[in-house]
């Protein structure tokens, strides 16, 4: 995963709002955030298999359609190589982007606190298993 790039679009236009030294401990937090929600998401999986339909090969992008086995959960892999190795930027369950929506997210939070995101890494924090 991508989780800068991910992190990044994730805060919308606030990331070129903050500083290169609010920017790394964003990310990190971003980072556990993420890994303590969605390990709590996938706990109960096991066994289960990604079958693979097809891929749409953009050069530098592509995206790999998979469907769980037995299931009719598709999940889209959104694919980039911009960073030099090919990184997941981008998950869509059954449609649904997971950057778009946290984007929704955590956006709302710095617009009512003046931009700042100190509201946001706040809840970041409380909510990750590790801070």
């Amino acid at each position: 995963f991508d989780m800068q790039d991910i992190a990044r679009h994730v805060l919308g236009g606030y990331w070129k709002r903050i500083g290169a030294d609010q920017q790394k401990p964003y990310v990190d937090q971003f980072v556990n955030y993420i890994a303590s929600v969605y390990a709590k998401r996938f706990k109960d999986y096991a066994g289960q298999q990604l079958n693979v339909k097809r891929v749409r090969d953009q050069g530098a992008n592509a995206t790999v359609f998979t469907q769980v086995d037995g299931q009719d959960t598709r999940i889209d892999w959104d694919i980039s190589t911009d960073s030099g190795a090919p990184l997941i930027v981008d998950i869509r369950v059954d449609g649904l982007s997971l950057a778009d929506t946290h984007r929704q997210e955590f956006t709302s939070l710095p617009s009512q606190h003046n931009g700042d995101i100190k509201a946001l890494m706040s809840i970041l924090k409380s909510k990750s298993l590790v801070n």
